[in-house]
């Protein structure tokens, strides 16, 4: 197969006879005239493809990552990482504060960071989730949030007390279907998140990610937030 046909190379051969004797400015002004957007194009094209070859190359496995939602300040991943053990070089740990999201979704950017939200949760890319008591409550009905007994110990959540907080989940009509289970962790005491002011005066609860697959990271996010 020939990358350029017949009247291709005519037309190449015609300009090649056309610019013979000519004098370097003005080949230089023939090709701008007639090449160098296009040539302009097909470099950013292939600068695109490039950067993105390279960013697949080069990104780093995801350790941990933790979303803050309402936040004011998301605490340090650095610091998580080196209370975790984490080496940054070879992999990546995330906390993410720039989610707003209000339960009554009367807003685009809620609506948006919800969708967010739900497509890492999805696809098994997030381990933690941080924020004010009523928009992580709010969701408990969407069954987003895994079972701390998946976690911890029943000796370990009998020491936490009433940090614990079970969700009664309902039916469509809002009736009590009978299933109960500890979802969130009240962390509103939390050391490092009033050391960083990262939710001011709100009531705070951490839960998990039902589809993680890094559970030994989101224990060690836990205990992070109270190693101070």
């Amino acid at each position: 197969m020939h990358l350029i046909d017949p009247t291709q190379k005519e037309i190449m051969a015609e300009q090649k006879e056309y610019l013979k004797g000519k004098g370097l400015k003005y080949k230089l002004e023939y090709f701008a005239e007639y090449y160098l957007k296009t040539t302009l194009l097909i470099l950013a094209a292939l600068a695109v493809v490039i950067s993105i070859v390279v960013t697949i190359a080069t990104k780093k496995e995801t350790k941990c990552q933790a979303v803050f939602v309402n936040c004011i300040k998301a605490p340090d991943a650095e610091e998580f990482a080196a209370y975790a053990g984490i080496d940054m070089k070879k992999y990546e740990v995330i906390f993410d504060g720039a989610y707003y999201i209000r339960v009554d979704m009367a807003d685009s950017t809620s609506y948006i960071n919800l969708q967010k939200l739900v497509a890492l949760i999805t696809a098994k890319d997030v381990e933690c989730i941080v924020g004010d008591y009523n928009t992580v409550y709010g969701y408990a009905a969407s069954e987003f949030y895994g079972d701390l007994r998946d976690f911890f110990t029943e000796e370990e959540l009998s020491a936490l007390g009433d940090k614990v907080i079970y969700y009664d989940f309902v039916d469509e009509e809002g009736n009590l279907t009978g299933k109960t289970a500890p979802l969130f962790i009240d962390v509103t005491d939390s050391p490092i998140l009033k050391k960083n002011d990262s939710f001011g005066e709100d009531r705070v609860l951490l839960t998990f990610a039902i589809t993680t697959q890094r559970p030994t990271e989101a224990r060690q996010f836990f205990d992070y937030l109270y190693s101070e």
